[in-house]
Order: structure tokens, then sequence, then C-alpha cells
């Protein structure tokens, strides 16, 4: 569980270090956000019994 909110942390971070451009940081945004769902998709499962 330490892990995944470590990830999560490093994720937020990603998208607020990206340059200040609206549309670099949109389109960086979205594609975390893939990777996030993705991430999520497969490791919950693996966190339930973490949890």
């Amino acid at each position: 569980m330490l892990f995944f909110v470590m990830w999560e942390a490093v994720l937020v971070t990603s998208v607020m270090v990206i340059p200040e451009s609206a549309v670099a940081t949109s389109a960086a945004a979205r594609a975390l956000n893939i990777i996030a769902r993705t991430y999520r998709a497969a490791a919950g499962p693996a966190f339930v019994g973490v949890k």
C-alpha cells in the first residue's frame, strides 16, 4: 500500500514539474492518467490483500 501511495505522489509530481504550457501539461496529464488507470487495473488486485 505504501508503494501505491508513493506511486500516486510520483504521478502528481510529474504533472506539476512539467513546464507551464497548457498543451504540454494537458497532453502529459492525459498520458499519465492513462498510465495510472492501467497501473491500477494491473496492480489493484495485488493490493486487495495488502489493504
